[in-house]
Order: C-alpha cells, then structure tokens, then sequence
C-alpha cells in the first residue's frame, strides 16, 4: 500500500494480518544512505553488552570493520564493556557528557519475552 507521507512524497507501507480478518498498519521501513567523507580527528565510543557475549562480539566486529571501511582510526575508537542492558544507556549517557565523543554506539541483544501466569 502507498500512502503520502510529508516530505518524502509516496511511501509503501507494510500491512501485516492480526488475528483473523483484521489489519494492522505497520511503519513504513525506510532505508537512508548517506556518505561519510571525513572522519579525520572525529572520536567514537561503542558500548557493548557482555551478556550474549557470543553475539555481540560479532556486532562488535562488524561496527569496528565498518569503522575501518570509513577511514576511522583505531586509536579515535573507545570501545566499552558493561555487564548488560540495563548499564548500556547510564554508559552511554556519561559517554556522551563527557563531550569526548561525536558519535556514540551501542550494541546488545534483547530478547522479548512474553511470559504466561
């Protein structure tokens, strides 16, 4: 389905079935490309979750290798473990006080459990 959103003209939208016979309307995914063209001097903090370690190493690898194919060195990279994520946003909220740092990213996984009593 299209529909017009402002400033970006027609959009597909997803619908998806809930429950039978009903629709609901889900948010249009848009992918955004831009280009990075200079990242001399700029500095970047990665946080990371410890639990499901086995996981986030591999988002961490890919952050770092997507770092490096943008020319950022490694020395402007502070990458930071914390147990879990409920310590991700105190870390990162910190980091970006600190003033130290133009970006700031961070990587977990959350799981979405619907427990039953």
């Amino acid at each position: 389905m299209r529909i017009p959103i402002l400033g970006f003209g027609q959009v597909d939208i997803a619908i998806e079935l809930k429950d039978r016979g009903s629709f609901v309307q889900t948010a249009a995914v848009r992918h955004l490309m831009g280009s990075l063209t200079r990242a001399e001097g700029l500095r970047f903090a990665v946080v990371v979750a410890r639990f499901n370690e086995i996981v986030t190493k591999l988002l961490l690898e890919g952050a770092l290798e997507t770092f490096k194919r943008y020319s950022v060195k490694e020395e402007d990279i502070d990458v930071v473990w914390v147990p879990g994520s409920f310590e991700i946003g105190v870390v990162a909220e910190r980091l970006g006080k600190s003033k130290k740092y133009q970006a700031i990213c961070v990587l977990e996984l959350c799981y979405d459990f619907k427990y039953k009593t």
